[in-house]
């Protein structure tokens, strides 16, 4: 339904870009690097409020040098990689660091990081403060409003209670006493044995 970009890597090392279209269909691309934005006939959405393509400049040219894994992933901490502009709709949730042959994941924050393993995970959670705010005035005045789409309400638990009342195999939903109470999935786990 959306385009997305991946970087696909195994622990022998391999390792592809792979753009993946809207409605089907796909293209490897070189070097390893995934931002906002594909490289088609379509312009990229938004590049100035994303900054899409001065990050994949950026990253190019840090990994176009020698650079030790470790201290790459410490990079993504910094602008403009690191984005900050949570109050606006765009900011870095989280980094993550994947280490295939490790069967490892780190996933870092300017105040935390946050080590798993396959091999060893240790579930959790954990608590992170993106700060409250307000959108930069300048965002609102440079945004281009013609999409908009993008600032349409959307109502996401009518939305996936309607899904789940639709495509629902029958009888596995207790129906909502009244509008707004969640949609609750029986245990069927002794059917299924």
């Amino acid at each position: 339904h959306m385009a997305y970009n991946l970087v696909l890597a195994d622990a022998s090392g391999r390792v592809s870009s792979v753009e993946l279209y809207p409605g089907g269909g796909l293209r490897e691309m070189g070097p390893a690097i995934a931002t906002n934005h594909q490289h088609g006939t379509d312009p990229a959405d938004r590049p100035a409020f994303t900054r899409t393509i001065e990050r994949r400049d950026h990253v190019e040219l840090l990994i176009s040098g020698d650079i030790a894994p470790a201290a790459l992933a410490d990079r993504f901490l910094d602008a403009p990689l690191y984005q900050t502009n949570h109050a606006g709709g765009f900011g870095t949730l989280f980094t993550a660091e994947y280490d295939p042959s490790r069967r490892a994941l780190r996933l870092l924050w300017p105040q935390d990081v946050w080590e798993q393993t396959l091999d060893a995970f240790d579930e959790g959670q954990r608590v992170i403060s993106y700060g409250a705010g307000r959108a930069p005035v300048d965002a609102l005045e440079n945004w281009d409003w013609s999409d908009w789409a993008a600032f349409t309400p959307s109502d996401w638990v009518a939305f996936g209670m309607d899904f789940a009342r639709r495509y629902a195999p029958e009888g596995t939903l207790n129906a909502p006493a009244a509008a707004g109470e969640p949609v609750v999935r029986r245990d069927d786990s002794a059917a299924r044995s």
